[in-house]
């Protein structure tokens, strides 16, 4: 096996891994608003903390991929990926968790069901961009 298959194996696994995360991290927000209930708190921060080790490994295998790979550094869906993931990364860390630590003070869960949506959002699109590579 050759290292530039390894990591496109490692990268497309963090990727998922990344989007499952999200989804549950949206479950916990659609719970929290749903039921008006701070139970979920803790739970919650473990898939934060999960879901923010996963947008680093997804975009640093990413990086590295880009150097090893036939693709030159021209083609768009590169860069659009990128601005991506480092937008998601500041997401995570400056909107998502001061909302999701409100609704666990009692605060309304309305901010942190938002931000997780457009979270969601993002990785999936993301995601497609890497799949199809359309520009």
């Amino acid at each position: 096996m050759n290292i530039q298959l390894i990591l496109a194996k490692a990268h497309g696994g963090f990727a998922m891994l990344l989007t499952l995360l999200a989804l549950v991290s949206l479950a916990f927000a659609i719970k929290s608003y749903a039921t008006k209930q701070n139970g979920v708190n803790k739970p919650a921060n473990i898939t934060a903390l999960i879901e923010t080790i996963a947008a680093g490994l997804v975009t640093l295998t990413g990086l590295v991929l880009i150097f090893v790979s036939p693709w030159p550094l021209s083609q768009l869906w590169i860069w659009i990926g990128l601005v991506l993931a480092v937008f998601y990364s500041i997401a995570l860390k400056r909107l998502t968790k001061p909302a999701r630590l409100a609704a666990a003070e009692g605060e309304t869960s309305c901010k942190w069901l938002a931000f997780q949506t457009v979270q969601l959002v993002i990785v999936l699109v993301a995601y497609a961009l890497m799949k199809l590579k359309p520009f």
